[in-house]
């Protein structure tokens, strides 16, 4: 038996007698009455199965049976494992079938084990992965649904003197003007008729909270981007929004004694409200829509927006409201990092001398126009002078 090749099984050695493998092809065969020709459907690789005569032995009676054992309890194990036979690769099989074990007493001391296997190439899945942009979308819609709910239970002018009316379409038309003044320049194609839809019917719509909360946030989505500022200010790295989603209404002029005055008070509050948290959720959906080409900005970005979701959040007693900013926040800055530390595609090239901006980008792509890309990915100041520092640089 020395003469035999060894082979293994989950580690467990023993010597070789036979082996036979049988594979192929997995073919249907369609024939027709009345037709002298067939056709064959090939559906596949056949699975590889290889039939295996072990034998186990030894001078010492003891050590073979432990070793018949081992390799019994080896095969009847659950699952895949490597087998090793010689003049095969190591190949992952699973037991199919019985086992047997036969010994002949005129060879004391000789087992003989039968087994059979079957190649496992495993079960190969696609792989789920989480759009962060979208979550990041959907937490702003679910935001400003919220929004809406919580500004029409709070928001009314129903059986109060006209001068609580008068008074919500002025908070109203002040909070119109800040959402202009907010998205400036910025302001998408059809947005000053949307703004001027939504200034023309306050009287109607105030009838109607929840409808106002609707036609007010929409106007949100008239932003292209950040938004431009505000009468000469900034809102930072948030822009126009930032400034939106910082909003401070000014309290009444007049002592908040009577039902009436407290309900205008409410209505004020409501409005502000609204007009803050309509600002954080297109935040959200700028950032989800932001391809960064800075980490730097990125970073800035995320943590002012993070700081104005945490206001809101400690500022509101609404418990969905609350819910909705905790979601949106958990979304934003998650989208903001994934795709901010996704450094594939990124390599770092240091030029040997001072260069332009567009002759490395022609040098490196080809293209002279992705100078811009170069220039914000590395803060360079001057699109002409590029010194011989590492940059950071898309790989394509």
């Amino acid at each position: 038996m020395s003469d035999l090749s060894m082979g293994s099984f989950r580690g467990v050695p023993f010597r070789v007698e036979t082996e036979e493998a049988k594979g192929g092809r997995r073919a249907v065969v369609h024939v027709y009455p009345q037709r002298d020709k067939v056709t064959v459907e090939d559906m596949g690789m056949a699975p590889r199965r290889l039939a295996v005569t072990a034998l186990i032995g030894g001078k010492l009676w003891a050590e073979t049976q432990a070793a018949r054992d081992k390799l019994l309890a080896a095969l009847e194990a659950g699952g895949s494992a490597d087998l090793v036979l010689p003049g095969w690769p190591t190949m992952q099989v699973a037991v199919e079938g019985e086992v047997s074990c036969s010994s002949d007493h005129q060879q004391r001391g000789l087992y003989r084990i039968s087994f059979a296997v079957v190649r496992d190439d495993g079960l190969s899945s696609p792989t789920a992965t989480v759009s962060t942009r979208q979550a990041t979308l959907g937490a702003a819609d679910m935001l400003d649904s919220a929004s809406a709910d919580d500004f029409a239970s709070r928001f009314s002018v129903a059986s109060v003197p006209d001068f609580v009316a008068a008074g919500a379409l002025s908070d109203l038309g002040l909070g119109l003007d800040d959402i202009a003044g907010a998205v400036g320049g910025s302001l998408l194609s059809g947005g000053v008729d949307a703004l001027s839809a939504v200034r023309g019917n306050l009287s109607g719509l105030i009838s109607t909270p929840l409808s106002l909360a609707s036609g007010i946030l929409a106007l949100f989505r008239l932003f292209g981007g950040f938004g431009d500022g505000q009468g000469g200010r900034t809102g930072g790295s948030l822009g126009g929004l930032g400034i939106l989603a910082g909003r401070v209404t000014s309290p009444l002029d007049v002592p908040v004694v009577t039902a009436s005055r407290r309900r205008q008070s409410t209505n004020r509050t409501a409005i502000n409200d609204l007009i803050q948290r309509g600002a954080l959720a297109q935040t959200g959906r700028v950032i989800a829509e932001t391809d960064w080409s800075s980490r730097g900005d990125a970073r800035e970005v995320r943590v002012a927006w993070a700081n104005r979701v945490d206001a809101a959040q400690a500022a509101t007693d609404d418990p969905a409201v609350f819910a909705a900013l905790t979601d949106l926040r958990i979304a934003g800055v998650r989208d903001i990092s994934t795709r901010t530390n996704d450094s594939s595609g990124l390599v770092t090239v240091t030029p040997p001398e001072p260069i332009p901006a567009a002759v490395l980008a022609y040098d490196r792509y080809d293209d002279a126009d992705r100078e811009g890309d170069i220039l914000a990915r590395n803060g360079v100041a001057h699109p002409l002078f590029i010194p011989p520092v590492p940059l950071t640089l898309r790989s394509r």
